[in-house]
């Protein structure tokens, strides 16, 4: 008789309080309470950049370029750049990976992720572009933050003047944590 025809589950993914496993050699253990065997399915974003695109306005903008939508769960894209939740109030995991070519050198750069068009405290990273104008820097940021339904997160670059400022890569992801 296997484990699942001796104690079915009391809900979906847990079994009964008075569980018990069979370990190996015959041995068992008891489990006083509920025993969690996981979720088919975590709520889940990913967006990537699919063409380039070039800014040369200043201040605070969201990341240029075409995104494609990756593995979805919970989250849409309706617009390039943006990930529009749909699911039950939850905690995520928001990164923003990119990487810009600028014709300039020695810029302070930030980078940050938004949400519902305010940037999220703490998730904006500093870096400086490279001695060489138009090679390419890389920022990263990552923050964890509440989203409910109709909630959505979008990744932008703060340029400090009107240089041109052309998006080469850009991952947004977002991850369910428990």
């Amino acid at each position: 008789m296997s484990r699942r025809d001796r104690v079915p589950p009391a809900a979906p993914n847990q079994w009964t309080p008075e569980a018990d496993l069979s370990l190996q050699g015959g041995r068992r253990l008891n489990v006083p309470g509920p025993l969690s065997v996981g979720r088919d399915e975590m709520s889940h974003g990913l967006l990537y950049l699919s063409a380039t695109s070039t800014v040369a306005t200043s201040g605070w903008v969201k990341a240029p370029g075409t995104t494609t939508a990756g593995l979805l769960a919970d989250f849409s894209q309706d617009t390039n750049n943006k990930l529009l939740y749909s699911g039950k109030t939850k905690r995520f995991i928001i990164s923003l990976d990119i990487a810009l070519s600028i014709d300039t050198t020695n810029l302070a750069y930030e980078i940050g992720i938004y949400k519902n068009g305010t940037l999220i405290t703490g998730s904006n990273q500093q870096f400086e572009t490279p001695p060489t104008s138009g090679d390419i820097v890389h920022g990263h940021a990552h923050v964890i933050v509440e989203l409910s339904a109709t909630d959505y997160v979008e990744g932008y670059v703060n340029k400090p003047g009107t240089e041109t400022m052309t998006t080469q890569n850009l991952i947004l992801s977002a991850m369910e944590v428990e």
